[in-house]
């Protein structure tokens, strides 16, 4: 099936576009040179063969003509048309056939040479044409000859020529041929305004469009060239020599012609600045940023297309600041800076819509909101999705299809399957290719419902069409992962082993169909190591195409979603071979998977880093006592790696089909008390209904490293998805007489983003920063929180007036937040409101007084010292829970700002309860324990008098590894 459809694709011409290239459909002037007839669909039997059968079929010659220039068979073709032409003396066709295999008989690069020899051809075929009145033959024959009068510079003939071409198409009634005719009239028109007014973008830029479109940019060289040498100070000649250096060989450069271009573009670019002119100065630093990208200099690119964008600006050209704002957010795009992207992107849309153009624009913005999806704002993006889809219907585009399968992708996400199928629902099966991916995306929601038999249809829908071989490639790899989980190991094996090497081509499933090759090797006799093999060529995949994906496809919400399986899988084996020999390496494996989609949430710049977590180093800084566990976990299992000062091992653990349901039933049973008042009546009987979820938790997660337990009195936890809501320290170790003995009881609890050395608190903790009780103003109204000001001014008695600086009530504003060096404080708490989002972590916020909010991303740009921060408020260790990384919210927003740990909760907590709760954690701090064992003795003097979790459990201390 694919083979069949790739050689459709070779024969059939047809225009693509990706979001990271929209921009350059922005050119204003869709121009047509003739010089190739008119592609139509091919019969199924050979069009050459089939002349003789239909002399006098226009489209058969048409048909015939296309495909001797796609199959390099024009020499064929002229034998054949010779013959007919001897046998048909009066007939234009042929004659006009074997000129057309004159001109074009050096492929798409035509000369003077091959315009001369086919001129006495052409004009013959004229003559023949008008002989027997056919005003469409004479019309395409008279276009040609302008053509080739045109290339070599007879611009006033080649202009008669055309006026000849558009009344005899007019005379035939072909409105196709007249469109052609005129539009290469509007050219030939431009190109003789360049001669005339050669220092005019307004005419260079589209001649030199045309020129790329048509594989005439040979004879465009030699127009600049003239131009040049009566010109020398004009930018615009060397520009057209590089365009002509980089794509006269074909489409798309060459990394030898890329570096030939450089040096008639920074020539531009140098008589653009000399002459101060901002078009050329932006086209230029656009081209050359083009040539810094394409040679993998991000650094370099990004410099240039800065540099053009503000000339653009300066110019006050709307459309060709678009046209580099584009492609300045493709470059933030491939470098995984998604943030960026999405404000330039936005820019680029604002730009097309003051130069009214709705359609792009609109096309632009959905880009932009499928990119806001990926990184995980799927409000915004929803909302954005939703406004286009209702434009898109009133304007009765196409769009709003395309509209529709984002819609349903991103409920996918986010689990909503029923509006999943709903939006999938709505597409229209007259959309082809916007229907086939809702067929791929209802496939995908019935495999994650373990509907396989319906996964099985869907898949092999979308596996069937021929418009999009990257989404036949995806689907056969699904269609391979259906029939491993149905059991039919050998059937997914052929089905996956038949299309690696093709599916090279696409992003989605190079990994995918590696991992899933790699999973039907390991039960067999001596398929382990190749199993290993295609698991580490999976994870090298992910690793170099985990960023620059086509914001257009599911592409990168998919591979953000799954692109730790192989990761997985090779961890996992690994455990299952040599769980201690190979544990270093598996540790190594996890930490690959960790962080990156941190950096691309917050556009970080590399401040907090994996690296390569070097488990000896660990194992050096690690205290007797103190244990590390990382976890890595997918749906079918999972691994965790236990580091000691004295040992390293890795297991495996369960996946998410059998951790979350426990997970789910164990968290609301731990937040019962503060929703019931049933609950809150008698919480011990309460608890125990659900202490054995508990139980098998701590069996399933800490069970298959329990002997590095023994004797432990602290652990640091390295969760990974939902984990990471999780407070460890409120697992149950035993529940013997319907006592259940918590895991905080005996062993101090922390989290650290990643693998690293745990920090040490040696400094002091002052100064301090007392924040919070938070009033409304200004229009905004703040719920009262009774506790805070107590809680606070507890805390002040903690630590002593000298030691401490307050803003509370109308002092919490953003305004005093700046005025104050936070570098210089040791501890800073926070006793207020937070919102927190598990969508979009950009939403979630401190509350602070009369409607000010310190939110994330202004978090993020503080400058602290290292600092404890503690965010004494409801959820605030909420976030996006993302594979491979746990959560990203405010924690990780203070830990990007500098600060060395954070105390934060992962519920709405009591206020009475956390008031107590951080009175006896400061005074711990006061006395000198370290944040962790601070938390720890507080949690176990709250729970004397208040004994169920939901009171001690919800803070966790967070700490940056060094």
């Amino acid at each position: 099936m694919v083979a069949r459809s790739v050689c459709k694709r070779a024969f059939r011409p047809r225009l693509t576009t990706s979001g990271a290239t929209v921009a350059v459909l922005l050119a204003l002037f869709a121009l047509s040179c003739s010089g190739g007839a008119d592609p139509v669909e091919e019969p199924p039997q050979d069009p050459i063969a089939a002349l003789e059968r239909a002399p006098v079929d226009e489209a058969a010659w048409v048909a015939a003509l296309n495909l001797a220039r796609r199959e390099n068979r024009l020499a064929e073709l002229r034998s054949a048309v010779q013959g007919i032409a001897a046998a048909h003396p009066d007939r234009w066709e042929p004659v006009w056939l074997e000129a057309e295999c004159v001109l074009w008989q050096g492929g798409r690069v035509v000369t003077a040479a091959h315009t001369s020899e086919s001129r006495p051809l052409f004009e013959r075929a004229l003559l023949l044409a008008e002989k027997a009145d056919r005003p469409a033959g004479v019309a395409r024959i008279a276009r040609q000859l302008a053509f080739g009068l045109k290339l070599e510079g007879q611009t006033l003939p080649a202009h008669d020529s055309l006026k000849r071409a558009v009344e005899a198409a007019g005379a035939a009634g072909r409105d196709d041929l007249l469109a052609a005719a005129e539009k290469d009239r509007s050219i030939l028109e431009l190109q003789f305004q360049l001669e005339q007014d050669p220092a005019s973008d307004a005419t260079w830029y589209p001649v030199i469009n045309h020129c790329k479109r048509e594989g005439t940019l040979a004879q465009l060289g030699v127009l600049a060239d003239e131009i040049a040498a009566a010109h020398p100070d004009l930018w615009h000649t060397h520009y057209a020599r590089g365009e002509e250096t980089l794509y006269l060989e074909g489409p798309g450069p060459s990394p030898e012609r890329v570096e030939r271009a450089k040096v008639p573009l920074r020539r531009a670019l140098e008589l653009a600045r000399e002459a101060d002119d901002p078009i050329g100065i932006a086209r230029a630093s656009n081209r050359l940023a083009f040539c810094a990208k394409y040679q993998v200099d991000s650094d370099e690119a990004e410099r240039l297309y800065l540099q053009g964008l503000s000339a653009a600006e300066r110019a006050g050209n709307r459309s060709l600041e678009a046209f580099i704002s584009n492609n300045l957010g493709g470059l933030y795009l491939r470098t995984g800076r998604y943030v960026p992207a999405i404000a330039i992107m936005e820019r680029a849309a604002e730009a097309l819509r003051d130069e009214g153009m709705p359609d792009r624009a609109r096309q632009l913005s959905y880009n932009r909101t499928i990119l806001l999806a990926a990184i995980g704002n799927h409000i915004e993006a929803k909302e954005q999705l939703l406004r286009l889809h209702a434009e898109a219907l009133a304007e009765g585009q196409d769009l709003a299809d395309t509209v529709s399968v984002a819609l349903g992708n991103l409920h996918g996400d986010l689990r909503d399957t029923a509006a999943a199928r709903d939006w999938f629902g709505r597409v229209s099966a007259d959309n082809p290719r916007q229907s086939i991916r809702a067929q791929f995306g209802l496939g995908r929601i019935a495999l994650d419902a373990g509907e396989l038999d319906e996964a099985a249809r869907r898949f092999a829908a979308a596996a069937n069409q021929e418009e999009d071989l990257g989404l036949v490639l995806i689907s056969r790899t699904f269609e391979a992962e259906v029939a491993l989980r149905q059991g039919r190991v050998v059937d997914a094996r052929e089905r996956v082993g038949s299309i690696i090497d093709e599916a090279d081509s696409t992003a989605w499933a190079a990994w995918k169909a590696r991992t899933i090759y790699g999973k039907t090797l390991l039960g067999r006799d001596g398929g382990r190591d190749e199993a290993l093999r295609q698991f580490r060529e999976a994870m090298e995949i992910v690793d170099e195409r985990s960023t620059g994906l086509d914001p257009q496809t599911a592409g990168m919400g998919y591979l953000r979603r799954g692109r730790t399986e192989p990761f997985i899988e090779y961890a996992a084996a690994l455990a299952e071979l040599d769980g201690a020999g190979r544990a270093a390496e598996i540790l190594h494996v996890v930490e690959r998977a960790h962080a990156r989609a941190l950096r691309q949430m917050l556009n970080d710049d590399g401040a907090i880093d994996s690296g390569k977590a070097d488990a000896a180093t660990i194992r050096r800084t690690l205290r007797d006592g103190e244990v590390l566990v990382d976890y890595l976990i997918g749906n079918d299992r999972g691994v965790v790696v236990a580091v000691t000062a004295d040992a390293i091992v890795a297991r495996v653990v369960p996946g998410w089909h059998e951790l979350r349901p426990s997970l789910k039933r164990y968290a609301a049973a731990l937040r019962r008390p503060l929703l019931s008042a049933e609950a809150r009546e008698d919480p011990r009987a309460d608890f125990a209904r659900d202490a054995d979820v508990g139980v098998e938790l701590y069996r399933k997660l800490l069970g298959p490293v329990e002997q590095l337990l023994d004797g432990a009195t602290r652990l640091y936890v390295i969760p990974d998805q939902d984990l990471a809501l999780l407070p460890f320290g409120a697992l149950v170790v035993s529940a013997d007489a319907g006592r259940p003995v918590f895991l905080a009881a005996s062993i101090e609890t922390a989290v650290l983003p990643l693998a690293g050395s745990p920090p040490r608190w040696g400094d002091a903790r002052t100064p301090v920063l007392l924040a919070g009780d938070p009033v409304g103003g200004a229009g905004a109204e703040v719920v009262p929180l009774p506790h805070a000001a107590a809680e606070l001014q507890r805390l002040g008695e903690v630590w002593g007036a000298s030691q401490t600086t307050s803003l509370v009530r109308d002092e919490l504003s953003l305004e005093r937040i700046d005025e104050l060096a936070l570098r210089s404080f040791r501890t800073l708490h926070f006793a207020t409101h937070a919102v927190a989002s598990s969508t979009d972590p950009r939403r979630c916020t401190v509350i602070l007084s009369a409607g000010d909010r310190l939110a994330m991303p202004r978090i993020a740009e503080l400058r602290l010292g290292p600092a404890l921060v503690v965010l004494s408020a409801c959820s605030t260790g909420e976030g996006e829970v993302i594979p491979g990384e746990g959560v990203v919210g405010l924690s990780w927003a203070f830990l990007r700002a500098g600060a060395r740990g954070i105390a934060a909760s992962l519920w709405s907590v009591d206020d009475s309860s956390t008031a107590e709760l951080m009175v006896a954690f400061h005074d711990r701090l006061r006395a000198g324990d370290d944040p962790v064992r601070s938390m720890a003795l507080a949690q176990r003097a709250v729970a004397e008098s208040r004994w169920h979790p939901v009171y001690w459990a919800p803070f966790v201390v967070i700490l940056s590894p060094t």
